[in-house]
Order: C-alpha cells, then sequence, then structure tokens
C-alpha cells in the first residue's frame, strides 16, 4: 500500500481553523499598521476584529454545508445504484464494450498494450463504490469472464484517505494462470521501470506504463488512472463507446 502524494483532502473543520490562524495573523499585524494615528489604529483593531467574527461564522456555515451536501451525495448515491445495475445488464450484451470504451479514451489508450487488449476482452462488468464517507474513499471493481491469464472472477482496486490525509491504494492479488502471456508482460514491464529509474536519475525519462502495471503496483501516480475510470468511464461510458477521440 502506498501514497498517492498528489492528492490531499482536509475536512472542512481542518480548513476553517486554517482561516481562523490567518486571521490571527492579521490581527497581530494590525498594531503595527503604518502612517495610522492610535484612534486609527483601534478603529482598525475593531474592524479586523468583526472581520474575524464574521470570517468565523461563514467558515462555520462551510462546515454545515459540506455535511449537507455529503448527506445529499449519500442519498443520491443509493437512489442511482439501481440504475447503474441496470445499465450493466445493457452493457454485457454488447461484446467488447469496455475495451473499445477504454481504447476510445484519449488518455486509457495510451497505457494498454496488445497483451492487454486480449485480457480486456474478457472483461463483462465494471463497477465503482464510494465509500459510506464519499469523502474517504472508493473502490474500482473488474468483473471478468473465464479467461487464459488468470482465475480471479472479479479484480478490485481501492483508493482510501490515510491516516496524513493522502490517497493510499491496495488491489487484488492476481492469480495468474501457469505460462500467463500477462504475467510475462508485467514482469517484461518491472524490468523496463527498473531500468527507467535509474536512467531517470540523470534524465527526466518518464516511467513506462501499463493499465495492469497500474493495478497491480499501486504506484504514488496511480490515481490519475484511477480519475479516467471514475470520473470519465464510469460515470459516462456510453459516449466514450461510441465515440473515439472524446
Amino acid at each position: 500500500m502506498t501514497s498517492d502524494s498528489s492528492s490531499t483532502a482536509g475536512s472542512p473543520e481542518e480548513n476553517a481553523t486554517s482561516s481562523s490562524v490567518s486571521g490571527a495573523t492579521a490581527l497581530q499585524d494590525v498594531s503595527e499598521y503604518s502612517g495610522a494615528d492610535d484612534d486609527l489604529q483601534k478603529e482598525i483593531q475593531t474592524a479586523v476584529e468583526n472581520l474575524e467574527c464574521c470570517q468565523s461564522e461563514i467558515e462555520s456555515l462551510n462546515v454545515k454545508v459540506a455535511k449537507e451536501i455529503l448527506k445529499v451525495k449519500q442519498n443520491y448515491n443509493k437512489i442511482k445504484k439501481p440504475i447503474f445495475d441496470k445499465r450493466n445488464e445493457f452493457i454485457m450484451k454488447i461484446p467488447n464494450f469496455w475495451l473499445t470504451s477504454f481504447m476510445n479514451h484519449p488518455e486509457m489508450s495510451k497505457i494498454i498494450d496488445d497483451v492487454e487488449k486480449e485480457v480486456l476482452q474478457y472483461l463483462t462488468k465494471l463497477e465503482v463504490e464510494e465509500f459510506e464517507n464519499i469523502n474517504s474513499g472508493y473502490r474500482i471493481k473488474f468483473y471478468f469472464n473465464p479467461n487464459p491469464f488468470f482465475k480471479n472472477e472479479v479484480l478490485v482496486k481501492e483508493f482510501s484517505l490515510g491516516a496524513s490525509d493522502q490517497f493510499v491504494s491496495e488491489s487484488t492479488q492476481i492469480d495468474f494462470r501457469r505460462g500467463s502471456k500477462l504475467r510475462k508482460r508485467l514482469r517484461d514491464y518491472q524490468k523496463m521501470i527498473s531500468k527507467a529509474k535509474k536512467r531517470s536519475k540523470k534524465s527526466e525519462e518518464a516511467l513506462p506504463r501499463s493499465f495492469f502495471n497500474w493495478f497491480v503496483e499501486n504506484a504514488e501516480d496511480s490515481n490519475d488512472i484511477a480519475k479516467y475510470i471514475k470520473d470519465d468511464l464510469w460515470s459516462s461510458p456510453l459516449q466514450y463507446f461510441l465515440v473515439s477521440d472524446v
């Protein structure tokens, strides 16, 4: 399990506290307001103190708003669940729906190689499940028909908010079949990545990426691919299935 340093999140309460601290700093600076006599400094001081009170009220309301929005999202997630299930039933009747959608996505298509295309032909269903506390994480489930690459029927990759307010990820261990081309391909990627890391110390060379390498590695940059799946492909798969270069 590794942390995604590019994704951080703070609670509304923490954000409100941060604003209060900055306000306190402003109060200290007022006493040295240049070009003001004692009466004007007192007037400014009073105004800033009143502003601080207003800001505290606003931050308190922001916290309440965030909590209410969370409740609304949780409620609508429950309402949408049977519709997503019905959508999946229709999708499963279309051969290679998810492979086609992935390959029509401008970013996902860059990380899917020929071996992975073969594997994704067996992908029949995709689900994204947000945690009860939506802000704390989600999991992506990939359902596969029996195939010559691995024995798993479902592969799951999960992103959750860690103790340091950074997203950490973990994924199902793939139970490869004997002689699996995918297993060999992932080993090849590991070798390429190892060599690229050594070279990258001397240059800005980008590390090799692939879909299944993303799935198994839980690397620090893995959340961007998860967002493409969650926010684009899961949210509106039909547009990617029907139209390339969206």
